[in-house]
């Protein structure tokens, strides 16, 4: 096949070319000949991120409403979580989102252990991202992007929250780290 001589028309998820070669009739004439290709998805995805997914917006959104639903466990009367024995626990079923030393950051902020049982500490959720708000992404390295935003509640007031994200090959995208600068 010539490419060179070839055009191409991208249709959806398939690509036709036309190419010229001579003819078993007539070697003299080129004929135009229509080729079909049709291409994975998948394949088209791994060329232009070379495996790894760019971190959205909707991926920003599902992994910090995942780390805050989980931070805010089911407990009991007593506030005893119902579900982890320990900070250690809890800490490590935040694996699959979250680095371990955010993790272990958090619920110690939060959870207390007493005659072996995890309580939650009464007390109001951190100051967090804000879905449908403007924040700025910066792309530290292939792996590594930090998002930046400023928001305002009637509880915190008006603060700025910088998140850390990676991208880790067994896990996808997790948080790294989440800070709190001052202006």
């Amino acid at each position: 096949m010539h490419f060179l001589n070839s055009k191409h028309f991208i249709i959806g998820l398939t690509i036709f070319y036309l190419t010229s070669f001579p003819t078993q009739a007539n070697s003299n004439l080129n004929q135009p000949i229509i080729h079909e290709n049709k291409i994975n998805i998948n394949s088209i995805h791994s060329i232009t991120n070379e495996g790894q997914p760019s971190l959205t917006e909707e991926t920003i959104v599902a992994i910090t409403d995942k780390f805050m639903d989980h931070l805010v466990q089911e407990v009991d009367n007593n506030y005893q979580v119902v579900n982890y024995r320990s900070k250690e626990e809890l800490a490590n079923s935040f694996s699959s989102f979250s680095s371990l030393s955010l993790a272990k950051k958090i619920v110690d902020l939060y959870y207390k252990e007493h005659d072996n049982k995890l309580y939650i500490i009464p007390t109001e959720t951190p100051p967090w991202f804000v879905h449908d708000q403007p924040y700025t992404k910066t792309e530290i390295s292939k792996n590594h992007i930090e998002i930046v935003q400023t928001n305002s509640s009637d509880l915190y007031g008006n603060y700025k929250i910088k998140m850390q994200f990676k991208y880790i090959d067994d896990k996808g995208w997790t948080i790294e780290d989440v800070n709190y600068p001052k202006e």
